[in-house]
């Protein structure tokens, strides 16, 4: 992150990191948001992305990007759901 950090140009850092950021009190989710606040980053995704409800996928852009998320798709083909987004880069 530090070195993503330091480039002018949009950053999108999307995935499934395995943290539970929905658990303030987790110590890598603690963390986690400690590397995002330092380097201005922030999480867009606030709702499960699981068929079960218990994980988030991470969906990271600087703070100054204008990020639209849009509803959670359900899951179709797996127990995944579908993050949806519109960025805009100007």
């Amino acid at each position: 992150m530090e070195r993503l950090a330091t480039y002018s140009a949009p950053l999108i850092v999307v995935g499934d990191f395995n943290i539970h950021v929905d658990d303030a009190t987790n110590d890598d989710t603690i963390k986690l948001c400690d590397v995002l606040s330092t380097h201005d980053l922030q999480q867009h995704v606030s709702s499960s992305t699981h068929r079960q409800g218990h994980m988030l996928d991470l969906f990271i852009t600087r703070s100054d990007q204008l990020v639209d998320m849009l509803p959670i798709d359900a899951p179709l083909l797996s127990d995944l759901c579908c993050v949806v987004n519109n960025i805009n880069y100007m």
